[in-house]
């Protein structure tokens, strides 16, 4: 079983990847939209560069969009989130065949951007289960 390193405010993702890597206690690291920034801040590293230094040290990287966080209770720091671009409009507006496919379509081009694998947003199932 493989164990990811989950990305967090703090700027230690890419340390805590490399010694778990060396170690042996993990495969990898995701980066989550909410906790990183997509471009340097002066605090953070770029998420290509993030991308990069993981695989470097041998690990698997992915992106997760993390669409599913949106309808949970208190998600409401936004300071990262916002600057990825994944919404056209509003954020989490995913009533419409073409905003569902324009959102999936926004993270499968980030994710390619990042050498991550494709991996398809998912929604939270408290908000959604009045459409089952």
């Amino acid at each position: 079983m493989g164990v990811f390193i989950g990305d967090t405010a703090r700027n230690t993702l890419i340390k805590w990847t490399k010694n778990a890597l060396a170690g042996g206690y993990a495969i990898g690291a995701y980066l989550s939209p909410f906790a990183s920034p997509r471009l340097s801040n002066g605090f953070k590293r770029s998420a290509i560069d993030t991308s990069d230094l993981i695989r470097a040290a041998g690990g698997e990287f992915w992106f997760d969009p993390m669409t599913y966080a949106l309808d949970m209770p208190r998600a409401g720091d936004f300071r990262h989130y916002d600057t990825w671009g994944l919404w056209a409009g509003a954020r989490n507006a995913l009533t419409t065949r073409a905003q569902m496919r324009d959102h999936v379509d926004r993270v499968f081009s980030i994710q390619s951007e990042l050498s991550s694998p494709l991996l398809a947003p998912t929604v939270g199932t408290a908000a959604r289960i009045g459409d089952i």
